[in-house]
Parts: structure tokens; sequence; C-alpha cells
């Protein structure tokens, strides 16, 4: 290969590493975007919808990160009887929020 396709390629190699970076970097800046919108507009939902959107990202979710989302403070209790529903178990066997930085997800200081 030649010094200048090596060249080019080199360039070339840059330019697509250059576009991914910025491509993530606007992704990560969405993603923060929405985080910092959601508990406004959960707080504004009836306990039903909240509970729908809880279940279906419970159920899109890993189990650590299903524990987490599990221990919102504005996650209602009838997520558990959904996520049950869909699970064909019953609401109490399903999984444990994971505890917050506050205190016991059960007893939420806020």
């Amino acid at each position: 290969m030649s010094k200048k396709t090596e060249a080019l390629l080199s360039r070339l190699k840059d330019n697509l590493e250059a576009e991914a970076d910025k491509d993530a970097r606007i992704e990560r800046a969405r993603l923060e975007a929405m985080a910092r919108t959601l508990n406004g507009w959960l707080d504004g939902l009836d306990d039903p919808a909240r509970a729908a959107i809880f279940a279906g990202l419970e159920t899109n979710a890993t189990a650590r990160d299903r524990k987490l989302i599990a221990g919102h403070k504005l996650r209602p209790k009838e997520a558990d009887a959904l996520l049950a529903t869909q699970a064909g178990a019953p609401a109490e066997q399903h999984v444990k929020p994971a505890p917050t930085k506050e205190g016991d997800a059960d007893h939420p200081s806020t």
C-alpha cells in the first residue's frame, strides 16, 4: 500500500472516530435531558399510568436495573400487580426494590 493510500486511510479512520465520538456525546446528552425531565413528567401522571410505565421499564431491564427502578420514589405499588399479571405469579413474589441512599426502599424518606 502506498504512503498516500495509508495517509488517506488514516485520515478516514480519524474522521470516522471523531464522528462516532460526536454521536456518542449527542446520545449521552439526549439521555441526560430525558433523565432530567423524567421525574417531573412522572409526577404529573396518575398511579395507573405510572404503574404501566414502571412495569414496562422493569420488564425490559436487567435484574440489577429492575431492582433500582423498583425502588424509585414515584413508583406506585400497582406496578407489582401488573408485573405479576405479566409473569403469572402473585404480586408478593416479585422483585424487592433495592434500598436507596436515603433509607429503605419500602420506607422512602421523601
